[in-house]
């Protein structure tokens, strides 16, 4: 799979798809303000991990992690897995900022909004 760093048809799609999200109004309850999201080499990634003493739960990988503190989003640039993975786990980390919160469940709580969003935005934009 190649990533948004590497190929520009996909960098084409990351950007529509985060256009997507921004056209769906995400707003209210939900609102996020997003630093930055970075997409790093593997070692890169790996070291951001060691850095922010990154805990990830039992069962769980690690692809990509938001630093709240920053509001910036780490994807792992070597393990990227196209533009629909990038869009499901992308909401997810996006929850963590709109919830203020590491808890794996109250970022998914979020998640669920902005991908139903997502998805109607698509859809709407398909007709």
């Amino acid at each position: 799979m190649t990533s948004p760093m590497v190929a520009s048809r996909t960098r084409l799609e990351v950007a529509n798809e985060a256009s997507d999200l921004h056209r769906s109004r995400l707003t209210g309850r939900w609102a996020v303000q997003l630093g930055a999201v970075l997409f790093v080499p593997h070692g890169k990634y790996l070291d951001a991990t060691r850095i922010f003493q990154l805990h990830v739960p039992q069962g769980f990988g690690s692809m990509m992690f938001t630093h709240l503190a920053s509001r910036t989003v780490y994807v792992d640039n070597d393990r990227y897995m196209g533009t629909e993975w990038l869009g499901h786990w992308m909401a997810h980390e996006l929850g963590h900022l709109a919830s203020n919160s590491t808890k794996e469940g109250d970022a998914e709580k979020v998640a669920r909004e902005y991908r139903k969003r997502l998805k109607q935005s698509l859809v709407a934009k398909s007709h």
